[in-house]
């Protein structure tokens, strides 16, 4: 199946089977932090590559639409992916908007999803109890309001030339750039029971 909303194998830190769904930077990031506008990747991607800049505009405006889920779940179950990064790009902008992931992942129950979010301001209690769904508070030096459950597990951006905060439990990731290793070699983040994971700015 052709995909519309999804990338698959675009990535070379992913592995190269599993899906992403991004949307466009800054306009849908709500809780971004100082640090997000000073090195924030999606951007530069968006600048280098007209293609995924366009795509992730086109993905914004699925996402608004009312067949937002009914389309996504058929693409999924259709492509036949066991995993799904949900934004490399972009985070969820509203209520309403996180809803209709629920809903999706509810659906594909056999699929494994992941999601690193700084949108503390929104109600995440459904979406804490999916199986399925392992969620990452995002966080890093800038950050001003704290996650709604300090407790979860957390994914800390270490900006270059900090000294990174110790936590209890912490991992660093191993990424590389030439490599498929996320999800296949490293699956850390991908079955969350707990760890706290640095990622060091690159």
């Amino acid at each position: 199946m052709k995909t519309k909303l999804l990338s698959i194998g675009c990535n070379r830190k992913l592995g190269k089977k599993v899906a992403v769904f991004n949307l466009p930077q800054g306009k849908t990031c709500p809780g971004k932090t100082a640090l997000c506008r000073e090195i924030c990747y999606a951007a530069k991607a968006e600048r280098m590559y007209p293609a995924a800049a366009a795509m992730r505009a086109r993905n914004l405006v699925a996402a608004e639409k009312d067949t937002f889920v009914d389309d996504m779940i058929a693409e999924i179950l259709g492509s036949g992916v066991s995993l799904l990064r949900i934004h490399e790009s972009g985070d969820f902008f509203s209520q309403e908007y996180l809803n209709k992931w629920v809903k999706i992942i509810e659906v594909c129950s056999r699929v494994k999803f992941l999601a690193y979010t700084k949108s503390f301001m929104l109600d995440w209690t459904n979406a804490l109890h999916m199986d399925n769904l392992s969620l990452l508070w995002s966080i890093d030096k800038t950050t001003k309001t704290g996650p709604p459950l300090p407790t979860r597990a957390t994914a800390y951006t270490v900006a270059k030339g900090e000294d990174r905060p110790p936590v209890s439990g912490e991992v660093t990731c191993t990424h590389t750039s030439d490599k498929h290793y996320c999800g296949t070699e490293c699956t850390l983040c991908w079955d969350n029971v707990g760890h706290h994971v640095y990622f060091p700015q690159h």
